[in-house]
């Protein structure tokens, strides 16, 4: 395969794609083969290297914007007067029933942010607390009997050593919480591609 025939392909597979993202593609490519075969490389060589368009149009179709790949995925088609009747006797059926699945997982959601905050809130609560008390054991070991002012240093010592241990779980659960965010969004934004593709 020629470098012509191989940018007509990799156009041929991003049906669907804005003009401007497969132009910029394109161009990118093109570039990549004139380079190789500047370097001495054959064209078929140099082609070949480049590696398989479908993996290139899926990996292309991967780094799309979200909300492109939304926009790609809406039907193009006009509806019919009937699909458009059905859709509005329909809706309250599917309308509360796609609402509800929206806010249980926005409340879920919301619900993993709120505990994640619940235990840094309780973190700096007991660092706090360690402050004060050692500060306070160190000001009233003479005025109060020695006993009370070591009893109250060693217990802001262990809250401080649970203020740390709550802390380093706060920063797990933020990673966490995170990384879960992060591949749920490449998950849907993976599926919307490749829903793409099969059309």
């Amino acid at each position: 395969m020629n470098k012509e025939e191989f940018l007509k392909a990799l156009r041929r597979s991003l049906t669907g794609v804005p003009q401007d993202d497969v132009d910029r593609s394109i161009e990118f490519y093109a570039e990549m083969i004139d380079d190789r075969i500047e370097e001495g490389i054959a064209e078929e060589d140099a082609v070949s290297s480049i590696g398989d368009i479908s993996v290139i149009a899926s990996q292309i179709r991967s780094e799309l914007p979200f909300p492109t790949l939304v926009r790609m995925n809406i039907p193009k088609r006009q509806l019919r007067p009937w699909e458009i009747v059905l859709l509005i006797l329909g809706s309250p059926v599917w309308f509360p029933i796609l609402l509800s699945v929206w806010i249980i997982a926005l409340s879920l959601y919301i619900v993993l942010w709120s505990v994640v905050l619940t235990i840094t809130a309780a973190a700096f609560a007991l660092i706090c607390s360690a402050v004060c008390g050692v500060v306070v054991s160190l000001f009233t070991y003479q005025s109060v009997d020695f006993l009370h002012a070591a009893l109250l240093f060693g217990m802001s010592c262990m809250l401080s050593g649970i203020s740390i241990l709550l802390m380093l779980l706060s920063v797990q659960c933020i990673k966490g919480v995170c990384r879960l965010t992060k591949t749920a969004f490449n998950n849907l934004k993976r599926r919307l591609s490749r829903k793409e593709c099969a059309q």
